[in-house]
């Protein structure tokens, strides 16, 4: 099994424990940096339930029923980010066909 891997698991169980994690647990009882620690649970997120909401601290492993409230609350602020970062990519999508266009007619690109 491998470092990450091992890790996952030891979050995953940790989470199963208690009932929140934080960022911070995670960087020190792992010796991970921050970056580091939001991409591994990340990754279990592709896995497993995670609830992240922008109104509490930590992470939470959904367990029962009582969780459904708080997943239906972590869908809409995942749905809102997306429709945002939609938006961000609008611009960056017209400069660049802006700058095809230039270099198109420069016969720069074929």
């Amino acid at each position: 099994m491998s470092k990450i891997s091992e890790i996952k698991t030891s979050i995953y169980l940790m989470l199963v424990e208690k009932e929140r994690l934080t960022k911070w647990d995670i960087c020190v009882w792992f010796n991970l940096t921050e970056r580091q620690a939001r991409k591994a649970i990340a990754n279990l997120a592709h896995e497993y339930p995670i609830i992240a909401l922008s109104d509490t601290k930590g992470y939470q492993l959904a367990k029962t029923e009582n969780d459904l409230e708080k997943i239906e609350h972590a869908w809409k602020e995942i749905d809102k980010r997306q429709k945002e970062l939609e938006k961000r990519k609008v611009p960056l999508m017209e400069f660049r066909d802006k700058i095809q266009k230039t270099l198109f007619k420069k016969g720069e690109i074929l």
